[in-house]
C-alpha cells in the first residue's frame, strides 16, 4: 500500500495569500470614510460592451465614478477610485467594477486578492471645501486619468444617498498554455453605509486624453446625472459570488 502525505492547507510552510497574507482578513471596518459618487449617462452600446453576459444594462444606461478616502483601515489610510458600469443582476441594481486605482500597496493586494477589485497602484486625491469637492486620479507615474468636481455643494438629508453593491470579476489565469482560467467568479461585495453627513452639488467629470491608453477612457459622458459626497462608517465584508456567469 502506498503511504500518502499528510500535509494540510493549515500547515503549509511557504507563503501564499491565504497562509501569509499581506493584509488582515475581512471584514474590514472603515470608519469616517469620505466618498464622492458621480453618476453620468452613457451610450447603450458602450454600457453593453463592458458588461459580462448575465448582466443587463441600466435604463437609461449610466456609469459612476466612485472616489473614496479611508482614513482608518486595517492597513492604515488609503484612497480608492473605481469606474463602475451600473447594471442589473436578475432584477437587482448593481455596479460592475471595470477598473480601479488605489494608492497603498497593502490595500492594493487585499482589494485584488480578496475582493477582486480590478485595481492598479496609482494616486487618488479627494478634497472638499465649503463650496466645492474635487477628485483627481492618476497612474503611479503621474499620468492623469480622470478629474471630477462638485460645485455649489449643499448639505442634504442622509437618506438621499444610495450606493449599489459591487460586482467584481475574479479571474485566476491557468499556468498551462491554452488552458482556460482556473477560477472564473463574479463576487458581490455589499458594504454597509452608516451616513454621518451628505452633500450634493453640480457634477463635472473629465476623462483625460491619456485615460484611454490606461483603460479608463471607455465611456464618453453624455449627461451628468448626479453628484454626492458623504462622510460615513462603512466596511469591506466577506463577499458573495456566482460562478459560471459567462454561460447564458
Amino acid at each position: 500500500m502506498p503511504d500518502f502525505g499528510k500535509l494540510t492547507p493549515a500547515r503549509l510552510p511557504y507563503t501564499t495569500p491565504i497562509t501569509a497574507p499581506f493584509y488582515p482578513p475581512p471584514p474590514w471596518p472603515l470608519q469616517d470614510a469620505h466618498i464622492l459618487q458621480v453618476s453620468f449617462e452613457i451610450g447603450k452600446e458602450a454600457s453593453l460592451a463592458w458588461l459580462p453576459p448575465g448582466l443587463t444594462r441600466a435604463i437609461p444606461p449610466y456609469a459612476q465614478l466612485l472616489v473614496t478616502h479611508y482614513p482608518n483601515s486595517p492597513v492604515g489610510p488609503f484612497s480608492l477610485a473605481v469606474l463602475l458600469d451600473v447594471c442589473r443582476f436578475q432584477v437587482r441594481s448593481r455596479a460592475f467594477s471595470l477598473i480601479a486605482v488605489v494608492d497603498v500597496p497593502a490595500a492594493l493586494a487585499a482589494l485584488r486578492e480578496v475582493w477582486a477589485f480590478p485595481a492598479k497602484l496609482g494616486t487618488v486625491m479627494l478634497d472638499k471645501t465649503d463650496t466645492r469637492v474635487t477628485a483627481r486620479v492618476a497612474t503611479a507615474a503621474g499620468v492623469p486619468l480622470v478629474t471630477a468636481e462638485l460645485g455649489q455643494v449643499e448639505e442634504i438629508d442622509q437618506s438621499q444617498t444610495r450606493f449599489e453593491p459591487f460586482l467584481n470579476l475574479r479571474l485566476v489565469q491557468s499556468a498551462q498554455e491554452g488552458k482556460p482560467p482556473l477560477v472564473l467568479e463574479m463576487l458581490q461585495v455589499d458594504p454597509e453605509y452608516h451616513i454621518k453627513a451628505a452633500w450634493r452639488g453640480k457634477p463635472q467629470i473629465c476623462f483625460h486624453d491619456t485615460a484611454g491608453a490606461e483603460g479608463w477612457g471607455v465611456f464618453s459622458p453624455l449627461y451628468m446625472i448626479a453628484g454626492v459626497y458623504t462622510v460615513c462608517d462603512t466596511d469591506l465584508p466577506f463577499a458573495r459570488y456566482t460562478q459560471e456567469f459567462m454561460s447564458r
